[in-house]
């Protein structure tokens, strides 16, 4: 749910704001579903659109070296 727990696994010097910890993100994942199902279509999206950039930046560096 986001909020701070008590006492904290990573001690009571930990800064809250900067914490890495993964457990409040998987928590509000599996209390709302819907975001992962969106995060994972915009991850797929991104990996196509660079695959497919990387494969444009072959093919024509492919046809300036072969010219």
């Amino acid at each position: 749910m986001g909020n701070i727990k008590f006492p904290c696994a990573l001690g009571p010097e930990a800064d809250c704001r900067r914490c890495g910890c993964i457990l409040p993100v998987f928590s509000l994942i599996l209390w709302r579903r819907g975001l992962l199902i969106r995060a994972f279509a915009e991850g797929i999206k991104r990996e196509v659109h660079e695959m497919w950039q990387q494969k444009g930046n072959d093919v024509h560096k492919h046809l300036l070296h072969s010219a």
